[in-house]
């Protein structure tokens, strides 16, 4: 199992940028398809974003980094 930081965006409804951050993700990405790294993505980004009380639309990701 790897760790890789995602560093993403988090979009309002007019797509402005309303915040940047990253979450960590473990997962081995050799054998992970892309429909569910997505899937973990989109998980922790709204979880990140309910813990800094933000609310939005869509998360763009910027970078991932394996740690």
């Amino acid at each position: 199992m790897d760790k890789y930081i995602v560093c993403y965006e988090g979009l309002g409804l007019t797509g402005s940028v309303l915040f940047r951050s990253q979450v960590a993700i473990n997962t081995d990405i050799s054998r992970t398809e892309a429909e569910r790294f997505i899937a973990l993505f989109n998980n922790a980004a709204a979880a990140d974003a309910v813990k800094h009380n933000i609310n939005a639309a869509r998360y763009v990701i910027v970078n991932i980094c394996k740690l």
